[in-house]
């Protein structure tokens, strides 16, 4: 019986991987990793809505979505759902091995202010999501890739800029924060490295 557990636990953890090189996923840690960037909820959203509805064919299911998908395919596109973060991003991921807590506090402070409310967001997230998830099957463009990723970054910076330390390696490592997408698309990532 605990042998049983065992293996649905391991079943379990297998479900989220990073991806540091193209093509080789690493396991996370269960435990919560505040440098994680997780999608929102893990089942919203175009890609993840056709996977929900049959997990039997998933290579048909998202090579089909992909191809009638009608979100932002684009890099213009992608940075249209939102400047500002598309703006910290760039900044975030140009200076990521060395930023500075005060350029980064001063950064978001002057694109979002101190009581930005993010609670009216999450469809604008679910659609970068969204994003990446077509870039990721499709591999049509790195530029539009590397946009995403950045805007991701930004907005797990923003959502959580009340608990960086005020040190600059608290900002280099938020700064490095990873991006993860479930499992089921690890097959379609040797197009693309995640940040």
């Amino acid at each position: 019986m605990e042998q049983k557990n065992n293996l649905k636990m391991m079943e379990n953890k297998r479900k989220q991987f990073r991806f540091p090189k193209p093509g080789k996923p690493e396991l996370i840690s269960f435990k919560k990793n505040k440098y994680i960037i997780q999608h929102p909820t893990g089942s919203d959203g175009v890609f993840l809505n056709a996977l929900k509805a049959n997990l039997v064919n998933t290579t048909e299911i998202l090579i089909n979505t992909a191809t009638k998908y009608k979100g932002a395919k684009t890099k213009m596109e992608v940075i249209d759902i939102d400047r500002e973060l598309f703006s910290l991003g760039q900044k975030v991921l140009s200076q990521k091995k060395n930023i500075k807590y005060k350029d980064l506090a001063s950064a978001v402070n002057s694109l979002f202010g101190l009581d930005y409310d993010l609670s009216n967001r999450s469809g604008d997230l679910i659609d970068i999501w969204d994003g990446l998830f077509y870039q990721i099957v499709s591999g049509e463009s790195e530029e539009t890739y590397q946009a995403v990723i950045a805007m991701l970054i930004a907005d797990h910076i923003v959502n959580n800029f009340g608990n960086i330390p005020s040190t600059n390696r608290g900002a280099i490592k938020w700064a490095n924060s990873r991006v993860i997408v479930p499992n089921i698309l690890k097959e379609y990532h040797s197009v693309c490295v995640l940040v």
